[in-house]
């Protein structure tokens, strides 16, 4: 990640304070994010009034319920309902092949089983949806430069077609703008390569 560059946002729930902060230590030192730790899913719901996470990762057995007894299959369906652009993955070392399924279906991006390859298999789909969190961020840039591209192009073009003395027609201000775009372009490979490489 370049300096200055928004970090990522990650949220954690499990109600377990041992199992956070293993995750939370392991995420944090792997990917170089913000993370923050809930045990339970109320206290998630609430946050999420003012974060704009990234990516949550959730456990499906909260044992120690609260205000309600919100399971994690709860926290998942008002998730996917009401922010349906946060994926969520979950996790459990209880739960069937059926009941995974399940969960995929309920709107979660990933379930992964609490094996001993766990925090490994978190890591990777971590990484997975990290890159496509930083490819939906590049869409809304590109956009932006798509834009000023056309404006651009109209503008300089004009310019170059009213005073010759600039040495610049319509064509030059294109090829210019290539340039500006390739440059742009290889920014963006450079920063998925650092993600994938973390």
């Amino acid at each position: 990640m370049r300096k200055g560059e928004k970090k990522f946002k990650i949220l954690v729930v499990d109600d377990e304070q041992f199992n956070q902060k293993i995750i939370q230590k392991k995420l944090e030192s792997t990917f170089n994010c913000e993370v923050r730790a809930f045990s339970n899913a109320v206290d998630c719901i609430l946050a999420l009034k003012n974060e704009s996470p990234d990516l949550i990762v959730c456990d499906y057995y909260l044992t120690r319920r609260s205000l309600g007894q919100l399971n994690g299959d709860y926290l998942l369906d008002f998730i996917h309902k009401k922010y349906p652009n946060v994926p969520v993955i979950m996790y459990s070392h209880l739960l069937d092949f059926h009941s995974q399924l399940n969960l995929i279906g309920m709107g979660a991006s990933d379930f992964i089983p609490r094996d001993k390859d766990f925090l490994i298999n978190l890591i990777k789909s971590t990484r997975r949806h990290l890159i496509n969190a930083r490819e939906k961020m590049k869409e809304k840039r590109l956009t932006w430069v798509y834009i000023s591209v056309l404006v651009g192009t109209v503008v300089l073009g004009s310019i170059g077609t009213q005073f010759p003395q600039l040495g610049l027609d319509f064509w030059d201000v294109i090829i210019i703008w290539c340039i500006v775009l390739s440059l742009y372009f290889a920014y963006t490979v450079v920063d998925r390569k650092t993600i994938v490489r973390q």
